[in-house]
């Protein structure tokens, strides 16, 4: 293919998608005054894949409009800007040119088909699956040509983040993810929840404690199960050890305690994480490269930004994931599911997910639990409490 001519919208992943299947030598992006900032993240994307030189925006020009609104101005911008830079384009030799028309407007779409005659014109619809329809027009009517299956086409889920966001920053994972111990540990977390719970309710009255000093001690009202004391200190190689336990108290790093900062985030959430990564890795065979972890997604216009526990790309659907084993402190239920929505809407059409532990729901009363299930279902969050890996299963059912 010579030319690939795409209609840029606010969603552009299937063109992106058909770019890398075709791998063209030249790439246009029609782009309306209101498609500046989709055009141009979706230029940045393509210039990973294609030199500059194959790559251009076409746009409007001097005393030749193009906010894509009437069929007038639309016209008038195809006969003056578009029309003779596909003729230059063929100046020397007829070649083969393509136009994508799955984005933009109605009027758009239909005026550029009948502004050249190409040898294709392509559609993707929205959907799971990813058939490129293809089709071409002439004197005989509309002749319709085999679908082409893109399903094979890879999209990491940053740089479909990165059509929508200018930003899009993976944090480095924690350290301790990467020690033998730490899955064994996560999982034990889940197998014996009220053994773990005792330990978790101490670690939080520790971390309470406004103190200065590197180490901070409770006193156990119950007995503790010393061996998974033993478990939580094996994951790191730390000198002294974070936990010791004394008859009847707990001694444990500070709030402020540097050197076990990354400790504290693992045990306090991060092992959840970790668990619910590996098992979509290892039980549900998601390739690694399309998972994104602890992201920081932000624009030019608010560089903080917000974070992302997990990107999922999956069957042409990009699935925003909170993971929470459990509740932030000073965080309502409410709360986690206004953060992910607020989020999602950011990144055009996606799955919206929140999973948490089976330790948070027990939390609540059945009451509390089935309002935020509705708040969620209202707001199309896929609500998962996972505690085995069976549990994921509901993560890739689609609701009728």
């Amino acid at each position: 293919m010579d030319l690939y001519v795409l209609i840029v919208s606010d969603h552009n992943l299937a063109e992106l998608r058909a770019c890398l299947y075709y791998k063209p030598r030249h790439i246009w992006l029609v782009a309306s005054q209101r498609m500046q900032k989709p055009a141009q993240r979706l230029f940045d994307v393509l210039k990973q894949q294609f030199a500059p030189e194959q790559l251009d925006i076409l746009q409007a020009v001097p005393n030749v409009p193009f906010d894509g609104n009437t069929l007038q101005e639309t016209d008038d911008w195809i006969k003056q800007v578009f029309t003779p830079q596909i003729k230059q384009f063929n100046n020397a030799a007829q070649q083969q040119c393509v136009l994508n028309m799955t984005g933009g407007t109605k009027t758009l779409s239909y005026l550029l088909t009948r502004a050249y005659a190409w040898q294709e014109i392509h559609y993707q619809p929205f959907g799971n699956k990813v058939p490129l329809e293809r089709f071409c027009l002439s004197t005989q009517g509309l002749n319709i040509l085999p679908n082409i299956d893109l399903a094979n086409v890879t999209i990491s889920p940053k740089d479909n983040a990165l059509l929508y966001m200018d930003y899009v920053r993976p944090h480095t994972p924690n350290a301790i993810r990467k020690h033998p111990n730490s899955l064994p540990l996560a999982l034990s977390r889940l197998e014996y929840p009220q053994e773990w719970k005792k330990i978790t309710d101490l670690l939080e009255q520790g971390w309470q404690q406004n103190e200065t000093s590197t180490f901070v001690s409770v006193t156990c009202s119950q007995e503790i199960n010393a061996e998974f004391i033993m478990l939580l200190n094996s994951v790191i190689e730390s000198k002294p050890a974070p936990l010791s336990l004394n008859q009847q108290t707990l001694t444990l790093p500070s709030l402020h305690y540097k050197a076990y900062q990354k400790w504290r985030k693992w045990v306090s959430g991060d092992w959840y994480e970790q668990l619910i990564e590996h098992w979509l890795t290892t039980e549900y065979q998601i390739k690694p490269e399309h998972i994104l972890t602890n992201v920081q997604l932000s624009n030019k216009t608010d560089p903080q930004g917000q974070e992302s526990d997990t990107l999922l790309q999956f069957n042409n659907k990009l699935y925003v994931i909170e993971i929470k084993a459990d509740i932030p402190k000073y965080k309502t239920l409410g709360e986690m599911e206004s953060q992910l929505t607020s989020l999602s809407e950011q990144l055009g059409k996606v799955e919206k997910v929140l999973i948490v532990s089976p330790m948070l729901k027990a939390k609540y009363s059945n009451e509390q639990w089935l309002s935020f299930e509705l708040r969620c279902k209202g707001k199309n969050v896929k609500l998962l409490t996972v505690g085995t890996k069976e549990d994921l299963k509901a993560l890739f059912t689609t609701v009728s």
